[in-house]
Protein backbone atom coordinates (compact mmCIF):
# COMPACT_ATOMS: atom_id res chain seq x y z
CA UNK A 1 0.00 0.00 0.00
CA UNK A 2 1.36 3.38 -1.03
CA UNK A 3 1.96 5.89 1.26
CA UNK A 4 0.22 9.23 1.21
CA UNK A 5 2.50 12.22 2.25
CA UNK A 6 1.16 15.18 4.33
CA UNK A 7 1.67 18.20 2.11
CA UNK A 8 4.16 20.79 3.28
CA UNK A 9 3.97 24.40 3.68
CA UNK A 10 4.83 26.70 1.02
CA UNK A 11 7.77 28.88 1.67
CA UNK A 12 5.78 31.84 -0.67
CA UNK A 13 2.79 31.89 -3.17
CA UNK A 14 3.63 33.39 -6.10
CA UNK A 15 0.31 31.90 -8.16
CA UNK A 16 -3.10 30.31 -7.93
CA UNK A 17 -1.18 26.60 -8.05
CA UNK A 18 1.04 27.68 -4.75
CA UNK A 19 -1.86 28.99 -3.15
CA UNK A 20 -3.56 26.02 -3.43
CA UNK A 21 -1.10 23.83 -2.08
CA UNK A 22 -1.19 26.20 0.98
CA UNK A 23 -4.44 25.03 1.53
CA UNK A 24 -3.78 21.38 0.81
CA UNK A 25 -1.15 21.86 3.83
CA UNK A 26 -3.61 23.34 5.76
CA UNK A 27 -6.85 20.75 5.17
CA UNK A 28 -4.02 18.04 6.11
CA UNK A 29 -3.47 20.08 9.88
CA UNK A 30 -6.44 20.77 10.50
CA UNK A 31 -9.20 18.58 11.91
CA UNK A 32 -13.04 18.36 11.88
CA UNK A 33 -13.23 19.85 15.22
CA UNK A 34 -12.16 23.35 13.52
CA UNK A 35 -13.18 25.72 10.62
CA UNK A 36 -11.00 27.86 8.34
CA UNK A 37 -10.87 31.69 7.58
CA UNK A 38 -8.47 33.27 5.36
CA UNK A 39 -7.75 37.36 5.10
CA UNK A 40 -5.33 38.94 2.64
CA UNK A 41 -3.08 42.21 3.33
CA UNK A 42 -1.29 44.22 0.44
CA UNK A 43 1.78 44.28 2.56
CA UNK A 44 3.06 41.55 4.79
CA UNK A 45 2.96 42.36 8.43
CA UNK A 46 0.08 44.60 8.91
CA UNK A 47 -1.45 44.04 12.08
CA UNK A 48 -4.73 42.09 12.25
CA UNK A 49 -6.43 45.28 14.03
CA UNK A 50 -9.93 46.87 12.93
CA UNK A 51 -9.70 49.83 11.42
CA UNK A 52 -11.60 51.34 14.55
CA UNK A 53 -8.44 50.81 16.59
CA UNK A 54 -5.51 51.78 14.36
CA UNK A 55 -3.53 54.66 14.91
CA UNK A 56 -1.75 56.05 11.99
CA UNK A 57 1.48 58.52 11.67
CA UNK A 58 1.04 59.05 15.51
CA UNK A 59 -2.47 60.02 15.71
CA UNK A 60 -5.32 58.55 17.63
CA UNK A 61 -7.49 56.23 17.14
CA UNK A 62 -11.30 56.92 16.31
CA UNK A 63 -12.40 54.41 19.25
CA UNK A 64 -13.62 57.54 21.27
CA UNK A 65 -15.65 58.32 18.48
CA UNK A 66 -17.20 55.60 17.86
CA UNK A 67 -20.93 56.09 18.77
CA UNK A 68 -20.75 59.13 17.55
CA UNK A 69 -19.55 58.33 13.27
CA UNK A 70 -21.89 55.56 13.74
CA UNK A 71 -24.65 57.56 14.82
CA UNK A 72 -24.07 60.32 11.96
CA UNK A 73 -24.36 57.66 9.69
CA UNK A 74 -27.20 56.44 10.45
CA UNK A 75 -28.99 59.53 11.21
CA UNK A 76 -27.63 60.78 7.61
CA UNK A 77 -28.43 57.97 5.16
CA UNK A 78 -31.40 56.17 7.77
CA UNK A 79 -33.10 54.37 4.41
CA UNK A 80 -29.41 52.57 4.03
CA UNK A 81 -30.42 50.95 7.58
CA UNK A 82 -33.48 50.34 7.71
CA UNK A 83 -34.03 46.75 6.64
CA UNK A 84 -31.40 46.29 9.19
CA UNK A 85 -32.47 44.73 12.92
CA UNK A 86 -29.33 44.52 14.57
CA UNK A 87 -26.29 46.50 15.54
CA UNK A 88 -24.26 44.13 13.83
CA UNK A 89 -25.69 44.03 11.19
CA UNK A 90 -25.74 48.11 11.05
CA UNK A 91 -21.91 47.80 11.56
CA UNK A 92 -21.59 45.26 8.37
CA UNK A 93 -23.34 47.90 6.19
CA UNK A 94 -21.19 50.77 7.74
CA UNK A 95 -18.29 48.46 7.25
CA UNK A 96 -19.68 47.92 3.59
CA UNK A 97 -19.55 51.45 2.93
CA UNK A 98 -15.62 52.00 4.52
CA UNK A 99 -16.56 53.53 7.58
CA UNK A 100 -13.91 51.76 10.19
CA UNK A 101 -15.60 50.09 13.13
CA UNK A 102 -14.75 47.21 14.79
CA UNK A 103 -14.58 44.47 12.01
CA UNK A 104 -12.27 42.62 10.67
CA UNK A 105 -13.08 41.16 7.50
CA UNK A 106 -12.69 37.54 6.89
CA UNK A 107 -13.68 35.33 3.92
CA UNK A 108 -13.84 31.25 3.69
CA UNK A 109 -12.50 31.46 0.29
CA UNK A 110 -8.36 31.39 0.02
CA UNK A 111 -8.79 32.74 -3.43
CA UNK A 112 -10.85 35.52 -2.23
CA UNK A 113 -8.53 36.28 0.44
CA UNK A 114 -5.64 35.82 -2.11
CA UNK A 115 -7.47 38.66 -4.41
CA UNK A 116 -7.50 41.37 -1.29
CA UNK A 117 -3.49 40.36 -1.26
CA UNK A 118 -2.59 41.23 -4.74
CA UNK A 119 -5.00 43.87 -5.62
CA UNK A 120 -3.55 47.04 -3.35
CA UNK A 121 -0.08 48.07 -2.19
CA UNK A 122 1.44 46.54 -5.78
CA UNK A 123 4.84 47.11 -4.31
CA UNK A 124 4.82 45.47 -1.11
CA UNK A 125 4.83 42.34 -0.36
CA UNK A 126 1.75 40.48 0.62
CA UNK A 127 0.22 38.05 2.92
CA UNK A 128 -2.19 35.24 3.29
CA UNK A 129 -3.23 34.16 6.51
CA UNK A 130 -5.02 31.44 7.56
CA UNK A 131 -7.22 30.79 10.67
CA UNK A 132 -8.10 27.52 12.14
CA UNK A 133 -10.89 28.40 14.53
CA UNK A 134 -12.49 25.82 16.95
CA UNK A 135 -16.43 25.55 15.14
CA UNK A 136 -18.15 25.49 18.76
CA UNK A 137 -16.71 28.86 19.88
CA UNK A 138 -17.74 30.62 16.40
CA UNK A 139 -21.01 32.64 16.44
CA UNK A 140 -23.64 33.62 14.12
CA UNK A 141 -25.62 37.36 13.78
CA UNK A 142 -28.18 36.49 15.97
CA UNK A 143 -26.00 35.13 18.99
CA UNK A 144 -26.41 37.05 22.37
CA UNK A 145 -22.97 37.89 22.80
CA UNK A 146 -22.73 39.24 19.26
CA UNK A 147 -24.81 41.62 20.69
CA UNK A 148 -23.02 42.42 23.49
CA UNK A 149 -19.93 43.26 21.36
CA UNK A 150 -22.25 45.40 18.39
CA UNK A 151 -23.24 47.42 21.57
CA UNK A 152 -19.83 48.49 23.38
CA UNK A 153 -20.22 51.51 21.41
CA UNK A 154 -22.68 53.08 23.83
CA UNK A 155 -19.89 53.08 26.77
CA UNK A 156 -19.51 56.58 26.91
CA UNK A 157 -16.05 56.84 28.15
CA UNK A 158 -13.93 53.53 25.97
CA UNK A 159 -10.34 54.45 27.24
CA UNK A 160 -10.93 55.02 31.13
CA UNK A 161 -13.67 52.65 31.27
CA UNK A 162 -11.89 49.93 29.43
CA UNK A 163 -9.00 50.33 32.08
CA UNK A 164 -11.46 49.51 34.73
CA UNK A 165 -12.61 46.50 33.55
CA UNK A 166 -9.41 45.52 33.07
CA UNK A 167 -8.89 45.99 36.75
CA UNK A 168 -11.67 43.99 37.61
CA UNK A 169 -10.12 41.33 35.01
CA UNK A 170 -6.91 41.41 36.36
CA UNK A 171 -8.17 40.97 40.32
CA UNK A 172 -10.14 37.83 39.29
CA UNK A 173 -6.76 36.36 38.53
CA UNK A 174 -4.90 37.84 40.76
CA UNK A 175 -7.86 36.70 43.85
CA UNK A 176 -7.55 33.67 41.73
CA UNK A 177 -3.90 32.97 42.46
CA UNK A 178 -4.00 33.79 45.92
CA UNK A 179 -7.08 31.18 46.69
CA UNK A 180 -4.61 28.55 45.15
CA UNK A 181 -2.05 29.02 47.46
CA UNK A 182 -4.59 27.67 49.66
CA UNK A 183 -3.26 24.07 48.57
CA UNK A 184 0.10 24.86 49.81
CA UNK A 185 0.42 27.59 52.58
CA UNK A 186 -1.16 28.28 56.31
CA UNK A 187 -4.47 30.43 56.57
CA UNK A 188 -2.44 33.13 58.23
CA UNK A 189 -0.05 33.65 55.37
CA UNK A 190 -3.39 34.00 52.44
CA UNK A 191 -5.15 36.19 55.64
CA UNK A 192 -1.92 38.55 55.33
CA UNK A 193 -1.40 38.17 51.60
CA UNK A 194 -5.27 38.94 51.15
CA UNK A 195 -4.86 42.11 53.03
CA UNK A 196 -1.94 43.34 50.15
CA UNK A 197 -4.62 43.83 47.52
CA UNK A 198 -5.56 47.65 46.64
CA UNK A 199 -8.49 48.24 46.61
CA UNK A 200 -11.23 48.52 43.47
CA UNK A 201 -11.79 52.14 43.35
CA UNK A 202 -15.43 51.94 42.33
CA UNK A 203 -15.91 49.01 42.64
CA UNK A 204 -14.67 48.91 46.14
CA UNK A 205 -18.10 49.06 48.31
CA UNK A 206 -19.40 46.27 47.03
CA UNK A 207 -16.27 44.12 46.12
CA UNK A 208 -14.94 44.58 49.81
CA UNK A 209 -17.87 43.58 51.91
CA UNK A 210 -18.13 40.31 49.55
CA UNK A 211 -14.45 39.04 49.87
CA UNK A 212 -14.90 39.68 53.71
CA UNK A 213 -17.60 37.72 53.33
CA UNK A 214 -15.90 34.69 52.14
CA UNK A 215 -13.05 35.33 54.33
CA UNK A 216 -14.77 34.56 57.22
CA UNK A 217 -15.28 30.49 56.15
CA UNK A 218 -11.23 30.74 56.03
CA UNK A 219 -11.10 29.72 59.56
CA UNK A 220 -7.91 27.41 60.87
CA UNK A 221 -10.51 24.71 61.38
CA UNK A 222 -12.23 24.56 58.06
CA UNK A 223 -8.74 25.24 56.34
CA UNK A 224 -6.80 22.34 57.91
CA UNK A 225 -9.91 19.86 56.74
CA UNK A 226 -9.41 21.76 53.38
CA UNK A 227 -6.26 21.11 52.86
CA UNK A 228 -6.48 16.84 53.87
CA UNK A 229 -9.23 17.16 51.55
CA UNK A 230 -7.55 18.43 48.70
CA UNK A 231 -4.55 15.80 49.65
CA UNK A 232 -6.48 12.86 49.50
CA UNK A 233 -9.93 13.72 48.14
CA UNK A 234 -12.07 10.56 48.31
CA UNK A 235 -10.76 9.12 51.99
CA UNK A 236 -12.64 12.38 53.29
CA UNK A 237 -15.47 13.07 51.12
CA UNK A 238 -18.25 11.55 52.96
CA UNK A 239 -16.75 13.13 56.22
CA UNK A 240 -16.75 16.65 54.52
CA UNK A 241 -20.36 16.10 52.60
CA UNK A 242 -21.94 15.88 56.11
CA UNK A 243 -24.48 18.35 56.37
CA UNK A 244 -24.10 18.75 60.00
CA UNK A 245 -20.18 19.39 59.35
CA UNK A 246 -20.88 21.76 56.49
CA UNK A 247 -23.69 24.04 58.59
CA UNK A 248 -20.91 24.06 61.57
CA UNK A 249 -18.14 25.15 59.10
CA UNK A 250 -20.74 27.70 57.47
CA UNK A 251 -20.25 26.83 54.40
CA UNK A 252 -23.27 25.33 53.43
CA UNK A 253 -24.52 28.13 51.61
CA UNK A 254 -21.20 29.16 49.94
CA UNK A 255 -20.00 25.87 49.03
CA UNK A 256 -23.51 23.81 47.62
CA UNK A 257 -21.43 21.74 45.28
CA UNK A 258 -18.40 20.83 47.84
CA UNK A 259 -18.08 17.94 46.00
CA UNK A 260 -16.85 20.21 42.83
CA UNK A 261 -12.95 20.94 43.02
CA UNK A 262 -13.17 23.66 46.03
CA UNK A 263 -10.91 26.04 44.47
CA UNK A 264 -12.17 26.36 41.15
CA UNK A 265 -15.76 26.56 42.75
CA UNK A 266 -14.24 29.22 44.50
CA UNK A 267 -12.75 30.83 41.84
CA UNK A 268 -16.11 30.64 39.73
CA UNK A 269 -17.77 32.60 42.86
CA UNK A 270 -15.29 35.61 42.18
CA UNK A 271 -16.04 35.39 38.67
CA UNK A 272 -19.82 35.89 39.41
CA UNK A 273 -19.34 38.22 41.69
CA UNK A 274 -17.13 40.41 39.14
CA UNK A 275 -20.00 39.85 36.63
CA UNK A 276 -22.73 40.92 39.37
CA UNK A 277 -20.65 44.24 39.74
CA UNK A 278 -20.08 44.77 36.65
CA UNK A 279 -23.97 44.61 35.53
CA UNK A 280 -25.00 47.16 38.81
CA UNK A 281 -22.67 49.96 37.45
CA UNK A 282 -23.72 52.63 35.15
CA UNK A 283 -22.00 51.50 32.28
CA UNK A 284 -23.16 47.86 32.48
CA UNK A 285 -27.25 49.19 33.13
CA UNK A 286 -26.28 51.41 29.69
CA UNK A 287 -24.87 48.49 27.55
CA UNK A 288 -27.56 46.29 28.81
CA UNK A 289 -30.68 48.68 28.23
CA UNK A 290 -28.92 49.45 24.42
CA UNK A 291 -29.10 45.56 23.90
CA UNK A 292 -32.66 45.35 25.27
CA UNK A 293 -33.62 47.76 22.60
CA UNK A 294 -33.41 45.43 19.36
CA UNK A 295 -33.73 42.28 22.22
CA UNK A 296 -36.57 42.96 24.31
CA UNK A 297 -36.64 39.28 26.28
CA UNK A 298 -32.25 39.83 26.35
CA UNK A 299 -31.84 38.76 30.36
CA UNK A 300 -28.39 40.76 32.12
CA UNK A 301 -26.31 37.64 31.94
CA UNK A 302 -23.15 39.54 30.93
CA UNK A 303 -20.08 37.61 31.26
CA UNK A 304 -17.13 40.61 31.61
CA UNK A 305 -14.44 37.76 29.85
CA UNK A 306 -16.67 38.03 27.03
CA UNK A 307 -16.25 41.95 26.29
CA UNK A 308 -12.57 41.63 25.69
CA UNK A 309 -12.35 38.29 23.63
CA UNK A 310 -13.18 39.14 19.41
CA UNK A 311 -15.40 36.56 18.04
CA UNK A 312 -15.42 34.83 14.59
CA UNK A 313 -18.86 35.60 13.58
CA UNK A 314 -20.78 34.82 10.53
CA UNK A 315 -23.36 37.07 9.17
CA UNK A 316 -26.43 36.79 7.21
CA UNK A 317 -26.06 36.42 3.69
CA UNK A 318 -28.16 39.75 3.20
CA UNK A 319 -26.40 41.43 0.41
CA UNK A 320 -24.44 40.52 -2.79
CA UNK A 321 -20.66 41.53 -1.80
CA UNK A 322 -21.06 39.05 1.59
CA UNK A 323 -22.05 36.48 -0.71
CA UNK A 324 -19.50 36.83 -3.50
CA UNK A 325 -17.01 37.10 -1.10
CA UNK A 326 -17.84 34.17 1.68
CA UNK A 327 -17.58 36.86 3.77
CA UNK A 328 -17.50 36.44 7.43
CA UNK A 329 -15.90 38.98 10.12
CA UNK A 330 -13.94 38.89 13.47
CA UNK A 331 -15.70 41.04 15.87
CA UNK A 332 -13.51 43.46 18.45
CA UNK A 333 -14.51 44.29 22.01
CA UNK A 334 -12.40 45.83 24.42
CA UNK A 335 -9.26 44.25 23.25
CA UNK A 336 -7.61 45.90 20.10
CA UNK A 337 -5.96 43.02 19.62
CA UNK A 338 -6.22 38.81 19.14
CA UNK A 339 -4.31 38.43 22.91
CA UNK A 340 -4.80 34.41 22.08
CA UNK A 341 -2.87 32.96 18.90
CA UNK A 342 -1.51 29.78 18.23
CA UNK A 343 -3.45 28.17 21.39
CA UNK A 344 -5.94 25.19 20.86
CA UNK A 345 -9.20 27.04 19.97
CA UNK A 346 -7.11 29.31 17.94
CA UNK A 347 -4.11 28.53 15.42
CA UNK A 348 -2.84 31.43 12.99
CA UNK A 349 -0.50 30.58 9.64
CA UNK A 350 0.82 33.18 7.29
CA UNK A 351 2.06 32.72 4.05
CA UNK A 352 4.39 35.51 2.11
CA UNK A 353 3.61 36.75 -1.52
CA UNK A 354 6.04 38.25 -3.48
CA UNK A 355 5.50 41.97 -5.04
CA UNK A 356 6.68 40.73 -8.67
CA UNK A 357 4.45 38.16 -8.32
CA UNK A 358 0.93 39.84 -7.71
CA UNK A 359 -0.11 41.08 -11.23
CA UNK A 360 0.97 36.88 -12.36
CA UNK A 361 -1.81 35.70 -9.66
CA UNK A 362 -4.20 38.57 -10.20
CA UNK A 363 -4.28 37.28 -14.09
CA UNK A 364 -5.00 34.04 -12.69
CA UNK A 365 -7.93 34.67 -10.83
CA UNK A 366 -9.12 36.67 -13.68
CA UNK A 367 -9.63 33.49 -15.90
CA UNK A 368 -11.37 31.86 -13.12
CA UNK A 369 -14.08 34.66 -12.85
CA UNK A 370 -12.43 36.09 -9.47
CA UNK A 371 -12.01 39.97 -9.84
CA UNK A 372 -13.18 43.09 -9.68
CA UNK A 373 -16.64 43.13 -10.37
CA UNK A 374 -17.00 39.39 -8.98
CA UNK A 375 -15.65 41.21 -5.69
CA UNK A 376 -18.05 43.71 -6.05
CA UNK A 377 -20.70 43.31 -7.68
CA UNK A 378 -22.40 46.59 -7.37
CA UNK A 379 -23.21 47.86 -10.67
CA UNK A 380 -20.54 51.29 -10.03
CA UNK A 381 -18.31 48.48 -10.18
CA UNK A 382 -18.70 46.71 -13.12
CA UNK A 383 -18.23 49.73 -14.98
CA UNK A 384 -15.01 50.33 -13.70
CA UNK A 385 -13.80 46.67 -14.20
CA UNK A 386 -15.40 47.16 -17.72
CA UNK A 387 -13.63 50.24 -18.48
CA UNK A 388 -10.01 49.06 -17.35
CA UNK A 389 -10.54 45.93 -19.04
CA UNK A 390 -11.00 47.60 -22.34
CA UNK A 391 -8.13 49.91 -21.68
CA UNK A 392 -5.91 46.87 -21.06
CA UNK A 393 -6.85 44.84 -24.43
CA UNK A 394 -5.90 48.34 -26.53
CA UNK A 395 -2.66 48.31 -25.67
Amino acid sequence: MKMTKNPEKPEKIESVEDCLKAVAYLSSNTDKAHKLFFRGHGEAGWDLIPNLFRSENGTENLAPYEKRILGEMISRRPEEFSKDSSMFERLVRAQHYELPTRLLDLTLSPLVALFFACSSHEEGNGELISFAKTKSEIKYYDSHTVSCLAHLRVLSDFGNYKQKLQQIREKGNDFQNKIRKLQNEHSHNLKNDLSDLPDWTAFDKVLIPFLNEIFKVYDEDYLTKLQTLWENREQEFNHFTSTEQLKRMRIEQAFPQISETTDEYIINIIYSASNHIFRQTKEGQKLYHSITDERPGFQNKINLEDLFQPLFVYPKQSNPRIIAQQGAFLLFGLEEKIEKENEESLKIERFAIPHSAKAHILKQLDNLGINKSFIYPELANLSSYLIDEIKSESR
